[in-house]
């Protein structure tokens, strides 16, 4: 009588079980979105450090450009399938944390640095130079993982603004 008590909850356990996983199986189906396919894909590189930041062109989606601490800055025109370097005039020892494209020029970069403050390209990263005029502290507020957003432009895209490591928010106009 006793094993047949103590089977009988096992069963009722395994009964409970079975139908809570069903009810769950149930509502998930019912209530989940449903999937379109859509998935993240890995791209073709850059590879060799830490992504500090992806930018996209913003008349061509195929072109993307991606800053990586300590290996360079890289574009690609083909979506991500291939890249290539352009770090003409740049330290490829320095840390890259953040690429923006103007939104009023495409072919104009902006390059924030963990200790060489603000680049800019003018040719779309054909070549680089240094973009510092008037600015006292060029090491970026980062938070030692360079996890921060130390460049970014204002609304109306005429402004740039910089985040500094103790001397505060720099901004610069944008003159076209």
């Amino acid at each position: 009588m006793r094993s047949q008590r103590a089977l009988g909850k096992v069963f009722g356990r395994w009964l409970g079980g079975l139908l809570g996983c069903a009810l769950v199986l149930l509502f998930t189906t019912a209530w989940s979105i449903p999937s379109n396919g859509s998935r993240w894909k890995q791209t073709g590189g850059p590879r060799g450090g830490s992504i500090g930041c992806v930018a996209v062109d913003i008349e061509d989606s195929q072109i993307v450009y991606a800053a990586v601490e300590q290996a360079g800055i890289y574009r690609s025109t083909d979506g991500g399938a291939h890249w290539s370097p352009i770090t003409a005039g740049l330290d490829p020892n320095q840390e890259f944390l953040r690429i923006l494209v103007d939104p009023i020029d495409r072919r104009t970069l902006y390059l924030a640095t963990a200790y060489q403050g603000v680049w800019i390209s003018s040719d779309a990263g054909g070549s680089w130079r240094e973009w510092n005029e008037g600015l006292e502290a060029r090491e970026a507020g980062t938070n030692g993982n360079n996890v921060a957003n130390v460049l970014t432009f204002s609304a109306d895209g005429k402004t740039l603004y910089f985040g500094t490591l103790g001397a505060g928010v720099w901004k610069r106009s944008i003159e076209r």
